[in-house]
């Protein structure tokens, strides 16, 4: 049998991947955004925060790289665009 095998950004903590968070709260991704920090960098630019905003697909992956305290979030429409975005951000971050 083969194995997936899949990249990850290094964490230390805790790591979690969440589907389409803002409809726990009946909001749109524009409203969950407003009450979290979201910059253009948490999603692959401004263009892409702007479709995410008018979209309503939301992948996030957060992760813990070095203490339970300071967190990276990445937001995307897709799973692999929000793990690689992670990756990107990883790489931007700790090189």
């Amino acid at each position: 049998m083969n194995e997936l095998v899949i990249r990850w950004p290094r964490h230390a903590a805790e790591m979690t991947i969440s589907h389409n968070p803002h409809k726990n709260s009946y909001q749109s991704v524009a409203e969950y955004f407003s009450f979290l920090d979201v910059t253009p960098d948490d999603c692959g630019g401004q263009d892409a925060l702007d479709a995410l905003c008018a979209g309503d697909e939301l992948w996030v992956v957060r992760w813990y790289p070095d203490t339970p305290i300071g967190f990276y979030c990445a937001f995307a429409a897709t799973f692999a665009s929000a793990l690689a975005l992670a990756l990107d951000i990883e790489e931007r971050v700790f090189s």
